[in-house]
């Protein structure tokens, strides 16, 4: 007959049960990294887990939509630089003709190209957006063959036109974070961009055989010096919008560092702690061990002697 009882046995065992679980708990902390694997495993700082978590991935849903935005901001900042080139190159021609130095045809000609790669420019899309067109993404904003656009009349100066424009007037919005909300972009019907458009029209229409309109000329020089003078400004809207995403995004960047860490802070296991509780768990268990193995052994006899 045994001396041990039952309960001492049972006691025993469920303690050595109660070691190996910790220790196959601890060696998954060390493999993982990890304090747990469950929400449950970390009961006391489960929710402000959670809260860090879902402003973590608020934040970087922020940043990516920014980004986005910046590359759309870069490339109309590129184009309207195009632009100021097309402005630039214009002027010095149309001095040039009125200096009597080049030939009407010739400017005539290079108008009306410089025309066609201006509407490109304006008619540029980004993953199926077009840029210029305010609200209308889905459509080119300029169309020069518009019936409703038509050659400037023979009265100077000539009226501004913008029957080109197919877009509207929307002026496009991002919310940069939880609470800024920022307007972003310009449209193809901006007075810049008309009057660039109008000078390029009145000098690709300035030629008529081997005569030159002069009147057409003077007011076509006289729209795109204005034009050169404003184009900057519209350059330094887009860059003064790409600055404050810019801001934005640092302020985004410094929040999820600051967040990863907590996160971090929250799951990381100790692990040297984790390595002191595997160790004082084996020697406990060897220990165990050895008693459940004696009080298996023990007899009655054994008692007596």
């Amino acid at each position: 007959m045994r001396v041990a009882t039952l309960a001492q046995f049972n006691a025993t065992l469920s303690n050595i049960q109660d070691a190996q679980a910790r220790t196959a708990e601890a060696q998954i902390k060390i493999s993982s990294g990890q304090k747990a694997q469950r929400y449950s495993g970390i009961s006391g700082e489960a929710r402000r887990l959670v809260s860090f978590e879902a402003a973590h991935l608020r934040t970087a849903r922020f940043m990516e939509n920014n980004q986005r935005i910046d590359g759309r901001l870069q490339i109309m900042e590129t184009n309207i630089s195009t632009i100021m080139d097309i402005a630039t190159s214009l002027r010095a021609d149309l001095i040039s003709v009125g200096s009597g130095a080049g030939t009407g045809l010739q400017v005539d000609d290079t108008a009306s190209q410089l025309l066609r790669e201006m509407a490109s420019l304006l008619n540029v899309s980004v993953e199926g957006r077009y840029l210029f067109g305010g609200g209308v993404t889905d459509r080119p904003p300029v169309d020069l063959d518009d019936p409703a656009f038509l050659p400037p009349g023979s009265t100077y100066p000539s009226a501004a036109d913008t029957a080109y424009y197919q877009g509207d007037s929307t002026k496009l919005t991002t919310r940069a974070d939880q609470n800024v909300e920022i307007t972003y972009g310009m449209t193809a019907d901006e007075p810049t961009f008309e009057k660039t458009i109008r000078a390029l029209h009145l000098t690709a229409t300035a030629v008529s055989g081997d005569q030159v309109d002069q009147a057409r000329i003077d007011e076509a020089l006289g729209l795109i010096g204005e034009a050169i003078d404003d184009l900057p400004d519209l350059i330094g809207r887009i860059g003064a919008t790409r600055r404050t995403l810019e801001n934005v995004n640092a302020k985004h960047d410094d929040f999820q560092l600051y967040t990863e860490q907590t996160i971090a802070d929250i799951e990381a296991a100790d692990i040297t702690l984790t390595l002191a509780q595997i160790s004082e768990d084996s020697t406990v268990l060897e220990a165990s061990y050895a008693t459940l193995g004696q009080l298996s052994r023990l007899s009655l006899l054994d008692y007596l002697r």
